[in-house]
């Protein structure tokens, strides 16, 4: 499910909720141990070559998604882990060497912020798991315009796979 919530500053915020028949436990696993990120976060279409994370407040994630145009780097620093309630963490895209491009760089609308904030709250009840992205983004309609809410639903819906062949 999609929702959109109001931001503050100029910003919007792209909020993305979904519930996982999988313990909360289990579901911060697939999204911060690299072997299981790597087979979820990539949408329909693109894989993921390369991914590493230290997980840790200050570390960073740096991964490689593969597509039809070739690789697309994209990096984060987590500022705020609460296993496995919540993931706060930057979000950017960057050159192989995890340095930050620039978002006219690589063809994102003028005004997109070079680097974003990201919550991920995780919360369990009965053996299942709310999932909540928060995502703050110039405006929805250009998230939306470049696939966002597309790639992220076909990213969950890996994950709900993935979550499967875990159990």
């Amino acid at each position: 499910m999609i929702s959109e919530a109001a931001g503050t500053g100029s910003a919007e915020h792209f909020v993305l909720e979904r519930t996982f028949d999988a313990p909360a436990e289990l579901v911060y696993r697939a999204w911060t141990e690299p072997e299981h990120f790597k087979q979820w976060i990539a949408p329909e279409g693109y894989s993921i070559p390369f991914c590493e994370i230290d997980l840790r407040v200050g570390g960073k994630m740096k991964a490689a998604m593969r597509g039809p145009a070739g690789d697309h780097w994209f990096a984060g620093e987590y500022l705020e882990l609460d296993p496995p309630r919540k993931i706060v963490s930057t979000d950017y895209f960057c050159d192989p060497e995890g340095n930050l491009l620039q978002p006219s760089e690589i063809g994102l609308p003028e005004g997109w912020p070079a680097v974003n904030h990201v919550t991920i709250t995780f919360r369990e009840e009965n053996g299942r798991t709310h999932v909540k992205v928060d995502q703050p983004m110039v405006t929805l309609a250009a998230a939306k315009a470049l696939g966002a809410d597309m790639g992220w639903n076909s990213s969950l819906d890996n994950l709900a796979e993935l979550l499967k062949r875990m159990a």
